[in-house]
């Protein structure tokens, strides 16, 4: 058996405008699992029920957007 690998890239940017009030976060990240420990069925002939392997494959890659805004604050009268 081999320990699970995984392999992860991310990449971001921040942006604000107008002193601060509005920001904008972006990132992307991609992560590539390999090695995962999978536990398999074997034919009844053979004696045995599984046997545990390791090849899982997983790959999660995705896109996150925040937003935040902040108000002016009280408008006096």
């Amino acid at each position: 058996m081999k320990p699970e690998l995984t392999v992860t890239t991310e990449v971001g940017a921040d942006i604000s405008f107008f002193q601060d009030r509005v920001s904008l976060e972006y990132t992307f990240y991609n992560a590539d699992h390999s090695d995962q420990i999978v536990e398999i069925n074997l034919p009844s002939s053979s004696g045995f029920t599984t046997t545990t392997k390791n090849i899982g494959k997983i790959n999660n890659k995705g896109h996150e957007l925040g937003v935040t805004l902040r108000p002016l604050g009280r408008l006096s009268k």
